[in-house]
């Protein structure tokens, strides 16, 4: 019964953790039009981050990485509705592929490109991913998945 609770505590602080993301990179942007000193930090950092990890080259290897890990997702969510699976983890892979499609648009996107805070768009949503599919690969390998 204690470890239920803790799991379902683990759930919900990886859910939180999520949101507290969006939300953090959001107001950054929503910052970078308010706060010269904000704006400043972001767009020396863009053009750091572009020069680096977040390179064209480097988002292209990432682009295809994303699609990867959605693709994953997609067929944990097939096989968990053919199997006829817990619906838990049929919701969890949805979301999974769900984010992984955001990602990839938030990386090939001109809206998003456009934007100072850029690559922590692409950080915080990375990060979110991966949180994701932690989460999905936990559910999928445990005993909560063998019950419906």
């Amino acid at each position: 019964m204690k470890s239920s609770k803790v799991i379902k505590a683990a759930y919900a602080i990886a859910a939180l953790i999520q949101l507290a993301l969006v939300a953090a990179v959001v107001q950054l942007n929503s910052l970078t039009t308010k706060k010269a000193g904000v704006m400043h930090h972001v767009y020396y950092m863009k053009d750091k981050y572009a020069q680096g990890i977040y390179s064209p080259a480097n988002l292209r290897l990432q682009s295809i990485a994303i699609i990867a890990v959605t693709v994953l997702a997609a067929g944990i969510l097939a096989f968990a509705v053919r199997r006829k699976k817990s619906r838990f983890l049929k919701i969890q892979a949805g979301i999974a592929m769900v984010i992984g499609l955001v990602t990839w648009y938030i990386i090939n996107s001109g809206f998003f490109k456009s934007l100072l805070a850029y690559p922590y768009f692409i950080m915080a949503f990375e990060i979110v991913l991966a949180i994701q599919m932690l989460i999905l690969i936990g559910v999928k390998f445990t005993a909560r998945d063998r019950y419906k």
